[in-house]
């Protein structure tokens, strides 16, 4: 329905030979950003979990077919699409990021680096370093064989023709989906000594603070998607009608 309100344009897809018509959605009307932020004109509303957009329209409106309205009034919604149910969110977050953090609080400025192969010497595991992060004391690896232990092992890694070993000695593996993204202190993200997993303070005070794993930032952005300006009934009818004739 909203995109029938739209004029058509010639466009070539792709690589296409022949002009298509198709609706022009670089045409845009400024009626709803205008209106959603006068309070005289929108209501808050709190999306329960499991709740479409159509089931919010009707609930709202008496027409589903007026969700649509949602997208335009809040740029978050058209940004990131309608928020998702919490098992939705940990099937995301698990195909993003699917693979193994091992834990160490030992520098590793000048070992383990991007693409080297590591194996865990008690586990037996073995993989290959996809990324890393200093300040946070994490190798990503993506495991080939068995499971790095969670306990704390010794990791090695052979170096080229040198036959080199390097030695990381790591306290913990988890999946990465719940690997810690960021550390947080009364409310606000911090940095970290990785070596002792503490923060100082302004004051001078040393503090464990907290840590938010991937996870809980996907769960967190999600849930603030659930809060949304929407029309209010009164003027949902005369504003469909000034953005309708806006786009024509």
């Amino acid at each position: 329905m909203f995109f029938k309100m739209f004029p058509y344009t010639s466009y070539r897809f792709g690589d296409a030979d022949e002009l298509s018509f198709t609706e022009d959605l670089t045409v845009y009307a400024e009626v709803l950003d205008t209106l959603r932020v006068n309070d005289s004109f929108y209501v808050d509303y709190y999306i329960q979990h499991g709740e479409r957009a159509d089931h919010v329209a009707y609930k709202l409106y008496n027409n589903p077919q007026l969700h649509w309205t949602f997208y335009l009034m809040n740029p978050d919604l058209r940004e990131c699409g309608w928020p998702r149910t919490d098992l939705q969110v940990l099937d995301q977050v698990k195909k993003d990021l699917p693979h193994t953090v091992v834990n160490t609080n030992q520098s590793m400025l000048d070992k383990m680096f991007v693409g080297q192969l590591v194996t865990g010497q008690t586990s037996g595991a073995a993989g290959r370093v996809l990324s890393r992060d200093i300040n946070l004391g994490q190798l990503v690896v993506e495991v080939y064989e068995g499971t790095f232990t969670s306990s704390g092992e010794d990791i090695t890694s052979v170096i080229g023709e040198s036959d080199e070993v390097q030695t990381l000695t790591v306290y913990s593996a988890e999946p990465q989906y719940l690997s810690t993204k960021y550390h947080t202190y009364n409310g606000e993200q911090v940095d970290i000594d990785p070596y002792t997993g503490k923060h100082t303070t302004v004051d001078g005070a040393v503090v464990t603070p907290s840590q938010v794993s991937h996870y809980d930032y996907y769960r967190t952005t999600n849930n603030e998607l659930r809060k949304i300006r929407a029309l209010k009934e009164s003027v949902i009818g005369d504003v469909v009608k000034a953005f309708r004739d806006a786009i024509g």
